[in-house]
């Protein structure tokens, strides 16, 4: 079970060292990842623009094992 104990700022850090993150209140198949400098969902999608602009994104995120 992943401890969702990293702010986004750690978060940002561990997908720029090319590893996947996720948030506490996304599903378990739900993860973001950096494709060419981007941050990007698990489909493929564009998350820069939410990643830094939600509130509530400040805290709880952890590592994809």
């Amino acid at each position: 079970m992943a401890l969702f104990n990293m702010t986004r700022e750690e978060a940002r850090q561990a997908m720029i060292d090319g590893k996947k993150v996720r948030h506490m209140h996304f599903t378990s198949s739900e993860y973001l990842f950096m494709k060419y400098n981007e941050i990007t969902t698990e489909d493929g999608y564009f998350f820069g623009d939410m990643f830094d602009k939600n509130d509530w994104m400040d805290t709880g995120w952890a590592v994809v094992q």
